[in-house]
């Protein structure tokens, strides 16, 4: 329809960098689909690139009405606070919105403790992945933010413990057990390494990062040649692996 093409329009000026042609688009899009918080958060962009932080941010607290609780503008709204330096202003835009919108308490007490992270207040970020835990135990998602909240910090067994419980909630991911193994190799724990990559390709035998990484590491750490041989195998998969799209998931 009309309103979609416009839209199309707006973004390609949008991606050309001409901000002056797409607010055009935009602010006629406000007009005939005042509801559509689409076009508020363009505007923001637009607003944010021509220096005006005050403007974006009011772009987004207007679409945040139209859609009270939408992880996804929250955290644009939150991520312009940072870039202006105003944590704790993005910290309070989550807290209203928890109060408007409740149901998404998890996913914004996920989003405050990424906030709390960026500003190195590891102890608050913790606090808040724990209340999501206790608000969403049967999730993997907050071990996973838990996990990596410890790796960042260098604290590498509890990094591998809330990955580990991640994994239980989510046995069949290959990703979180190739996260288990990088993890040994930052910790240059090579032998548990090895045992989590092979784990991982034996149970997702079309998973190229584990092809490969497996691979790079029994050529580093175990050249064998029983070893060697079965790393060239593995690289050799690395072609036909590509034909299964899951087996980029990484």
């Amino acid at each position: 329809d009309n309103t979609f093409a416009r839209s199309r329009m707006g973004d390609a000026y949008l991606a050309k960098g001409d901000w002056d042609a797409s607010e055009v688009v935009w602010k006629a899009l406000q007009e005939t689909a005042p509801d559509d918080p689409e076009s508020y958060v363009k505007m923001s962009v637009i607003h944010a690139q021509k220096q005006d932080g005050a403007a974006a941010e009011k772009a987004l607290d207007h679409a945040l009405a139209l859609r009270p609780g939408n992880i996804s503008i929250l955290r644009r709204a939150a991520l312009l606070q940072l870039a202006l330096k105003q944590p704790q202003k993005a910290l309070e835009k989550c807290r209203e919105q928890m109060k408007t919108a409740p149901d998404a308490e998890a996913e914004i007490r996920l989003l405050m403790s990424g906030i709390y992270d960026a500003q190195k207040e590891y102890s608050r970020a913790e606090d808040e992945i724990r209340r999501v835990m206790e608000l969403k135990p049967e999730s993997s998602v907050p071990y996973i933010s838990l996990g990596r909240l410890y790796a960042r910090q260098g604290e590498l067994e509890d990094g591998i413990r809330d990955f580990e419980a991640a994994l239980k909630k989510q046995p069949d991911s290959p990703r979180l057990k190739m996260t288990i193994a990088t993890l040994y190799m930052v910790k240059e724990d090579f032998d548990s390494a090895l045992h989590w990559y092979e784990r991982t390709v034996k149970e997702h035998d079309d998973f190229i990062p584990g092809l490969n990484n497996l691979a790079y590491l029994y050529a580093e750490k175990y050249p064998t040649q029983e070893n060697l041989a079965s790393g060239l195998a593995l690289v050799e998969k690395i072609p036909e692996a590509y034909q299964n799209k899951h087996s980029l998931d990484t």
